[in-house]
């Protein structure tokens, strides 16, 4: 055991396992220290004191040297804020002795700090609370913890300043004053001002010169394009005055064929009038020298004569109504006519044809035809007259049918009616790749139809043209060899039967 005296304090009692102040003047004993406190754990008796502003005792343990300020004796030792040190630093695993790191390399570090507080107080250290913050990386101080630790990873270049603080878990407002601690890590001389500086005037040279480089390429690109475009523009006139020429050319052309067929139409009209005078002068007298008791030599001539006449006849007409469509003067007339009257009076029209190739010849009237509907009944009649002298024509066993039914279903406007128009026979047919061009002017089926059964090739021709003119189509269904079919159909108003009978009468 050792003693101490202390200048108006008394007497420092040293034990192996603690401190203990006497009072001179009440002869009394307090314990400063416990026995379990680690700071004052083999105490020896050797002491001595230090004098100046700040008096203190110096105390031998076997683990060094302890530092006792005389100041904390005038206060219970319990109560002040304890002491701090660091204990330990590493960087980057490395354990660094040096109060104060200094800087460091200029590379990014993982640092550590381990500090103790230092503490008289019966725990000792055990009761301390720690808080820490690196400023340079946050200005907020840390979640207070026992552990006496900071550790810092990936720390960049700059200037760092530790600071730590240490107070007694009994007492949550005491912390210590701040202890700090020092070090910088070197900036990169990639990083630094001079460096950064050149590189941006570097990057401001190489920007100028990409620069004037593209404006270079885009120059000589702007020349090439101008010179492309103006081979372009010669290229693109010189090809202009080409096409000007052929479409005068075409003009001409056009005009030209216009003109011829305009001149052909007139023809044709010219020559069938001016024929068919004549031709009907050859019928009628032909007509009348059969009445003169002609032989029968002279009466077969005589019939021979009237029917190529007639034949010659129909041809006429034909070209008269074709030219007419071509040229566009063809209309319709509208009246009342009795349609069942019209289409009943076919069988009577061919009845002799029909009997003389011994062919059936049927007309097929269905419910809800009307009695009278308004329109062009000759040019209508002259459509069915010609598909049934085309069916009787081209049949040689069989019969043909003419039939008329009105269209369920059609969209037909409030009083009229829409009528389906059909002629079908059991003749030669037609190939299935002639089914369009059988509707050509001066076309058939082909070359061996025109020696074998004649005509012109027009009757079609001005059918469909008829049929278009009254708003329908002109189609047909056949099968070589078989049968086939032509219809329309139709859309007329319907007429009150009372008006047919004014032209009815005598």
């Amino acid at each position: 055991m050792g003693l101490l005296p202390l200048p108006q304090a008394g007497l420092l009692l040293l034990h192996p396992q603690g401190l203990s102040l006497l009072a001179t003047h009440s002869a009394s004993a307090t314990a400063l220290t416990a026995a379990v406190n680690p700071l004052v754990r083999d105490l020896l008796p050797s002491a001595a004191l230090t004098g100046g502003r700040q008096p203190a005792a110096w105390l031998s343990t076997r683990g060094g040297l302890l530092r006792l300020d005389l100041s904390v004796l005038r206060q219970r030792p319990a109560t002040g804020a304890p002491g701090r040190a660091f204990t330990r630093t590493e960087v980057d695993g490395e354990t660094r002795t040096a109060l104060n790191l200094g800087e460091l390399s200029a590379q990014r570090h993982r640092i550590s700090f381990n500090f103790q507080g230092l503490s008289l107080g019966a725990a000792g250290s055990a009761n301390l609370l720690y808080r820490y913050r690196l400023l340079g990386q946050s200005d907020q101080w840390s979640r207070p913890s026992t552990a006496g630790e900071a550790q810092f990873a990936g720390l960049g270049p700059g200037h760092y300043t530790l600071q730590v603080q240490v107070r007694r878990l009994e007492i949550p407002t005491a912390w210590s004053a701040v202890y700090a601690r020092t070090f910088a890590i070197a900036t990169p001389w990639w990083q630094r001002g001079w460096v950064l500086l050149l590189g941006a005037i570097l990057a401001l040279g190489l920007l100028v010169a990409l620069g004037r480089a593209r404006e270079g390429v885009l120059r000589r690109q702007k020349l090439q394009l101008e010179h492309t475009v103006r081979l372009r523009t010669t290229e693109l006139r010189q090809r202009q005055r080409h096409i000007e020429r052929i479409n005068a050319e075409l003009v001409v052309a056009r005009d030209a064929a216009e003109a011829s067929r305009q001149a052909k139409a007139q023809f044709l009209a010219n020559m069938s009038h001016e024929i068919r005078t004549p031709m009907n002068a050859v019928i009628g007298l032909t007509n009348l020298l059969r009445e003169t008791n002609p032989t029968a030599e002279q009466l077969e001539y005589l019939l021979a004569i009237g029917s190529s006449s007639q034949n010659l006849l129909v041809i006429l007409n034909d070209i008269l109504d074709s030219s007419k469509m071509e040229a566009g003067k063809l209309t319709l007339e509208r009246a009342p006519f009795a349609l069942p009257e019209l289409v009943r009076g076919l069988g009577t029209m061919f009845r002799y044809a029909a009997e003389s190739k011994a062919l059936a010849l049927s007309i097929e009237l269905a419910e809800g035809v009307p009695a009278a509907v308004l329109g062009d009944s000759v040019r209508l009649q002259q459509v069915l007259v010609h598909l049934v002298s085309n069916a009787l024509k081209f049949t040689r066993r069989g019969g043909v049918a003419v039939q008329v039914a009105p269209v369920l279903g059609a969209a037909s406007p409030p009083g009229h009616v829409t009528l389906r128009f059909a002629v079908r026979d059991t003749g030669i047919g037609i190939p299935a790749d002639k089914l369009q061009t059988i509707f050509e002017d001066f076309s058939q089926a082909n070359t061996s139809t025109t020696r074998e059964f004649g005509g012109t090739g027009l009757g079609l021709s001005i059918a469909r043209n008829l049929v278009q003119l009254h708003g329908g189509t002109l189609a047909v269904r056949s099968e070589e060899n078989l049968r086939s079919e032509f219809f329309f159909e139709l859309c007329y108003p319907v007429a009150e039967a009372a008006l047919l009978q004014p032209a009815a009468a005598p």
